[in-house]
């Protein structure tokens, strides 16, 4: 590809201006639009895009990576594109409930990409109607930025989507981390979002050398703590070859519901 055709390609961008590109994809009429973004909170005031007539695909920051976007009529115009893109590290994910991620798989492979993992979302639509083990714990606010810092420890923000520290404070504030204490500090816990009248039980952690019951109390505490707020329906996603977790949570309700999310690294 001409140099410089590549470097007209890639532009910076408001938030305001990227709804304005996106729009213009989104209603055009060649070709079936393939996209991964599907309007989550973005983090950075101006975003950089690369962007052709058939595909566009932007740069979020999170943690010490990018996430990298993209909308596409054109599986082709796509691979091309993604080879311009220097930055790095880049993670992107593919969300699919058909079986059509293969040429994703080659457009991503191409531009040197790897696949890291598979994410199967699961879904409880009545929770089992549990009692909390004892009075619930909650993570304090004074404790919000301990919290954060083992969460990024314990789950890969590359994979797990972690929020930023912002976020999870406030997440801490509307009493969405449930905690287990032992001898004053936390040694389990659990973080959920709720999204209307569903839960999202993001990350659950016990620390290892637990007894089992612990992270099971915690998982209790949390169907207990919904109920209060009127939700009995969630969801979560688990990596497909973690087997143990996944026979857990099908113990608990949880059923996968079709949603699949193949999830590409580029270091």
């Amino acid at each position: 590809m001409n140099p410089d055709f590549v470097q007209l390609m890639m532009k910076r961008v408001t938030q305001a201006e990227l709804v304005s590109e996106i729009n213009r994809l989104r209603h055009a009429t060649h070709g079936e639009l393939r996209s991964n973004y599907f309007f989550p909170r973005l983090r950075a005031t101006e975003l950089p895009v690369w962007s052709t007539a058939a595909s566009l695909i932007f740069l979020d920051r999170e943690h010490d990576f990018h996430r990298l976007y993209f909308l596409s009529r054109e599986v082709s115009d796509l691979t091309q594109l993604l080879a311009t893109v220097t930055t790095r590290p880049l993670v992107a994910d593919y969300i699919t409930s058909r079986n059509d991620h293969e040429p994703i798989d080659a457009a991503f492979g191409a531009a040197g990409f790897t696949k890291m993992a598979v994410y199967w979302r699961m879904t409880n639509k009545d929770h089992p109607r549990r009692k909390a083990r004892g009075p619930i714990a909650y993570a304090e606010v004074a404790e919000a930025d301990a919290l954060f810092d083992s969460l990024c420890h314990d789950f890969d923000p590359r994979l797990d989507h972690l929020p930023d520290r912002e976020a999870f404070r406030a997440l801490v504030g509307q009493r969405h981390a449930i905690v287990h204490r032992s001898n004053g500090e936390i040694d389990a816990y659990l973080i959920f979002q709720l999204h209307g009248r569903k839960a999202h039980p993001n990350y659950w952690y016990s620390r290892p050398g637990n007894h089992p019951g612990v992270a099971l109390k915690v998982y209790d505490d949390f169907f207990a703590d919904v109920a209060t707020r009127g939700v009995q329906t969630s969801y979560l996603w688990v990596e497909s070859r973690k087997t143990v977790e996944i026979s857990v949570y099908e113990r608990f309700g949880y059923a996968r519901d079709g949603l699949v999310t193949h999830t590409y690294v580029n270091a």
